[in-house]
């Protein structure tokens, strides 16, 4: 019971310093957290307004004003990660030392590259079309303000029109009525005469016939003026979509096209400022890639750095216990990892000698004066000629073995922890190990000092 209560203990001080770690970190990068939040905010009212631009309602209610806001997050954030996580593979994976291997990435990393800068182009144009709005607002609302009041006079000259057309067309229609009342009755009187009244019976069949011909100039007249309604009612679509597609006009896609009006396709001066507000725009969602890389590698460094160096972790979380197992675990780790080196049998012995031996060799001949602290990588690759990446894999080789460990962020070799494993080589009865650790000058160069 002791043992779980003492567990749950230390679980629960390890959940605290854990989270003192996370704080430090957040306040350490600050400035990066806070410049992404306020990039990523700038985009996303950006790309909203962007939204609207190509939206033909004047009035959005709350469902569709939240959807758009869903959706514009959706095409900033989704393309941003994958962009950013790409780049950071890419960079990362071009350090690899086989050509073959290094061509292969670099055409797959591209092609990745290249979707993903696919999937970020409408978060990047609809953040012109907000920054091209807002850089020429005053041009674009008079050219709204004048395509409005074309629409609305013509709506009401043609309104005018229909209205007249519509009145006649009432009347035509009054008089075939009354055309038919005077038929009907006619036809009644007609029928109710005796047949000894010829002449009022011709008089009253010609009425009757009057009025069917009345009747039929009446209605060819009331089609014409129902095609006169249609035709009215064409030609105010025809108007309008004319003015919808002067209102896209406005928007800064034409000008790339050089088929605006609201800049001049012969003014160049506005031409140039509008692809700049292109690649405004697109470096405002590249820049947002770059900073969650930042932020992810600085984490990562961040971590790496705690991890390796108990001081710094000790020193960000407060006072801890003494632990004679942390103590005793460079020791341990060193032994664990030249009796495993030391227990293979076969043509393997000596990849892991030669893979380790190798390693410190090279790190040996990159120490300072002091012939302990390690020379930066920037420095090492500039002296040796080997890549970062290359320095970067012999140093976490050595870190691993715990020949290496990190110190007021610098890499220290742990000369007693390398005299431990020399002592434990020559221990060795494996003559092939032997005769591999006397090839390398890095004994001779460490005596000295050890």
């Amino acid at each position: 019971m002791v043992k779980h209560v003492s567990s749950d203990i230390a679980n629960s001080r390890s959940d605290r310093c854990k989270y003192k770690l996370d704080i430090k970190f957040f306040a350490n990068n600050l400035y990066l957290v806070l410049a992404t939040i306020v990039l990523y905010l700038l985009n996303l009212y950006c790309s909203y307004n962007g939204l609207l631009v190509y939206e033909a309602r004047e009035e959005i209610s709350s469902s569709v004003f939240y959807f758009y806001i869903v959706l514009t997050i959706f095409i900033i954030t989704i393309p941003s990660v994958i962009f950013s996580y790409l780049l950071n593979v890419f960079s990362q994976k071009m350090n690899v030392e086989s050509r073959f291997k290094k061509a292969v990435l670099s055409v797959f990393l591209i092609f990745l590259l290249f979707l993903a800068f696919i999937a970020q182009i409408p978060s990047t144009w609809y953040s012109f079309e907000s920054l091209f709005r807002q850089s020429y607002y005053s041009q674009i609302k008079s050219r709204m303000d004048i395509i409005e009041n074309q629409i609305l006079e013509k709506k009401a000259l043609y309104k005018d029109k229909k209205n007249n057309l519509s009145l006649y067309k009432d009347n035509l229609m009054d008089k075939i009525r009354n055309n038919n009342l005077r038929i009907e009755k006619a036809k009644n009187r007609h029928l109710e005469l005796d047949f000894t009244f010829v002449t009022m019976k011709k008089d009253l069949q010609k009425e009757i016939n009057n009025a069917i011909e009345e009747n039929r100039a009446l209605l060819v007249e009331l089609e014409e003026h129902e095609d006169r309604i249609v035709e009215l009612d064409n030609k105010l679509a025809s108007f309008l979509a004319a003015k919808n597609i002067e209102k896209t006009k406005t928007q800064g896609i034409n000008v790339l096209f050089k088929d605006s009006s609201i800049v001049d396709k012969e003014n160049y001066i506005e031409y140039y400022r509008t692809w700049f507000l292109v690649l405004l725009s697109s470096m405002l969602d590249l820049t947002i890639g770059i900073l969650l890389i930042s932020i992810y590698r600085a984490r990562e460094k961040y971590v790496k750095e705690v991890v390796l160096d108990p001081k710094l972790s000790r020193e960000a979380i407060g006072r801890t216990k003494f632990d004679i197992r942390s103590k005793l675990s460079p020791v341990k780790k060193v032994f664990d990892f030249s009796k495993k080196m030391l227990t293979r049998k076969g043509g393997n012995v000596s990849n892991i000698g030669k893979k380790l031996f190798d390693a410190l060799d090279f790190i040996s001949s990159c120490l300072k004066e002091d012939k302990t602290t390690i020379k930066s990588v920037g420095v090492i690759s500039r002296e040796t000629g080997k890549t970062r990446y290359f320095v970067r894999q012999k140093i976490a080789l050595l870190v691993e073995s715990n020949l290496v460990y990190l110190k007021n962020k610098r890499y220290i070799l742990n000369t007693s922890a390398v005299s431990n494993l020399t002592k434990l080589v020559n221990k060795s009865h494996d003559k092939k190990l032997k005769t591999l650790f006397d090839k390398y000058s890095f004994t001779t160069l460490l005596s000295e000092v050890t």
